[in-house]
């Protein structure tokens, strides 16, 4: 929001739209999560992405290279 404050109202309006579109809220297991950090050399918060994506059996969409390695690697 700080590169594009006049975004504000939009932002605000596509978080009411959650219940609408299917957007589920999963709690992360901080403690796997920081497990896949510690073995792939990850941030805790790309880790959180990883085991988001492998406990919920999608794909891992991303542009970054570490992640994407750490995606395609049995940790």
């Amino acid at each position: 929001m700080r590169r594009h404050p006049d975004q504000w109202d939009a932002l605000l309006a596509a978080f009411g739209m959650l219940d609408r579109i299917g957007v589920a809220i999963v709690l992360v297991d901080q403690g796997e999560a920081l497990g896949l950090a510690g073995r792939s050399g990850l941030t805790a918060h790309d880790a959180s992405y990883l085991w988001l994506a492998r406990s919920t059996k999608s794909e891992l969409v991303t542009l970054d290279r570490r992640l994407a390695a750490a995606g395609r690697t049995p940790l």
